[in-house]
């Protein structure tokens, strides 16, 4: 017992560090380019256009803007800096969930069904937050087979639930964790060709900064991801 354990907690160990190191290198790789991005899109901007072609550079831009932000949290998340990354922002997570079933295609959003029952208020960033749960319910639409997607959100006594439930074709109880490992896919997804590994990494990592854990849970049909986030206290939540 003894060594399966300690076994079980170098492999969560080296599992970490794997992930830290991967978003550290996708985050410096995606900086410089990011940057040019934004500077030819100002530069762009300022040029007398088309109205239409104004409206779909500012759209650009704010986007790139985003995203340049959120390189910059990633890069603080992988290298353990101190100090630079307060996560007490107060975020609802039912906002968040909301505002990306909104930005998916008509198509898509048909196929969600949300069931809300708290608006899940927790302290963290809102920029890391939104690619949490925009991973996590793409990922649940990739893997559905077309079916549909149950996105809830329930408040027990001290925690916050944040439930993803697919119909496609599940997890293996073998695969349950290494899912959360940069670029690992399961047998299924290689067939398949769907993704790279990368989405669920991305959620693990912006979970554990949260001091929230990721897991999926036994299901009777399809893939039931898990966020359980410490509930916050004050006005509000």
């Amino acid at each position: 017992m003894r060594t399966a354990l300690v076994d079980l907690l170098t492999r969560l160990h080296e599992a970490l560090d794997q992930s830290r190191r991967f978003a550290a290198n996708a985050a410096h790789e995606l900086r410089t380019p990011l940057t040019t991005l934004r500077a030819e899109l100002e530069l762009q901007a300022e040029t007398p256009q088309p109205q239409d072609t104004a409206l779909a550079l500012e759209r650009m831009l704010r986007t790139v803007t985003s995203l340049g932000v959120l390189v910059e949290r990633l890069m603080v998340l992988a290298e353990g800096t101190q100090g630079e990354l307060a996560l007490s922002e107060p975020v609802s997570l039912s906002d968040l969930v909301e505002d990306v079933v909104r930005a998916l295609p008509e198509g898509e959003q048909r196929r969600i069904d949300v069931d809300a029952e708290t608006r899940g208020i927790i302290p963290g960033d809102g920029h890391l937050l939104r690619q949490l749960v925009d991973n996590a319910v793409e990922n649940a639409l990739k893997f559905s087979n077309g079916g549909r997607v149950r996105v809830s959100l329930q408040q027990t006594g001290d925690a916050i639930l944040l439930d993803v439930l697919d119909e496609g074709p599940g997890i293996a109880p073998e695969d349950s964790m290494r899912v959360f490992e940069p670029f690992y896919r399961t047998p299924s997804a290689r067939a398949g060709k769907q993704g790279h590994g990368i989405g669920l990494s991305l959620v693990a990592l912006v979970a554990r900064a949260h001091r929230a854990h990721a897991e999926f849970l036994p299901s009777p049909r399809g893939a039931h991801l898990r966020l359980s986030f410490p509930r916050a206290t004050g006005p509000g939540c």
